[in-house]
């Protein structure tokens, strides 16, 4: 490990319990870009990324331009820091719900409704704005020396942001896109051959799916707001004490997803200690080294390893 500051960041979920019922979604999306061939395709620009390495994207709120990190762990349409709540005139108090950091941190959350979100071409109309909890960077930013985490930005953008849109992460080409199917990615040159389709799982509340690898069969979380691939093991020890550890990255051979093998992923092994079993989070590790499309329409997730 080198001596130099490096910060990773683990992620926070949000878990509903059965009593308390699923967020209802009401928020649409409409676009500004002319549609090519009767399919919908809007590019985003990646501008810059976080100090965790995840990708930030430009978002205007009532005029104010905010950069926001994409974190698919999140369950939900996005987040800010209280102060830029507080900032955000046309919002309306929904309600306050329960969610988790990975030392299983309970965080009480505000929701709020705002009436329109824009990213690029896009416009999201009455989205669900969660509030940041207290404490939520301590929990869930680490550096390897000790230091206090740098800044982070002020909010972050939740999947649930993009269901109507459907998502490509293209990192290589530093972009998001939306994209009514893979048809109209096909059109646009995006479509390769290696691609491996599986079926997407949101029943928990996060994007799922399920390989076959050296390990047996595990079910990965795909997660770009951590920044490493993680692998639960509990062995009694704490993520601040197994994080740093190179002893604790394994590599997992054949990693198989639906028939199509994608040689080997490497997994740092740390204790995930939430309301509910996670085997494995592919973070920003996996999405640099592959495309990702995210059909949510069809449930389904398409992955193609960089060529």
């Amino acid at each position: 490990m080198k001596s130099r500051s490096f910060f990773i960041f683990l992620g926070i979920f949000p878990i509903l319990f059965a009593s308390c019922g699923r967020q209802s979604k009401e928020s649409s999306v409409s676009s500004l870009e002319t549609k090519k061939n009767d399919g919908f395709f809007v590019e985003v620009p990646i501008p810059r990324y976080s100090s965790t390495q995840s990708p930030c994207i430009d978002v205007w709120i009532e005029g104010k331009l905010l950069s926001m990190e994409l974190d698919l762990g999140l369950q939900g349409d996005l987040t800010l820091e209280e102060d830029w709540i507080d900032q955000i005139e046309t919002k309306t108090f929904l309600r306050t719900k329960t969610m988790y950091g990975i030392q299983g941190t309970e965080y009480p959350t505000h929701l709020f409704r705002v009436p329109k979100v824009k990213i690029g071409n896009l416009v999201f109309l009455d989205s669900v704005l969660q509030q940041n909890g207290q404490n939520f960077s301590g929990d869930s930013v680490f550096v390897n020396n000790g230091e206090e985490p740098s800044k982070s930005e002020p909010g972050r953008l939740g999947w649930e942001l993009f269901h109507n849109t459907n998502l490509l992460i293209d990192l290589v080409n530093s972009r998001i896109c939306g994209s009514d199917s893979i048809a109209t990615l096909k059109n646009h040159g995006l479509f390769l051959k290696t691609f491996s389709v599986a079926p997407l799982y949101t029943d928990r509340g996060l994007l799922e799916f399920d390989v076959d690898c050296s390990l047996g069969s595990i079910r990965c979380v795909l997660d770009s707001g951590c920044t490493w691939n993680l692998l639960h093991v509990d062995r009694g020890d704490s993520i601040k004490q197994m994080i740093w550890e190179p002893e604790n990255i394994l590599e997992c051979t054949d990693f198989n997803i639906n028939g199509i093998d994608f040689e080997s992923v490497a997994f740092h092994q740390v204790p995930i200690r939430l309301p509910i079993q996670i085997d494995a989070i592919l973070g920003m590790e996996f999405f640099r080294d592959h495309l990702v499309f995210i059909n949510f329409s069809e449930r389904l997730v398409y992955i193609s390893k960089y060529e």
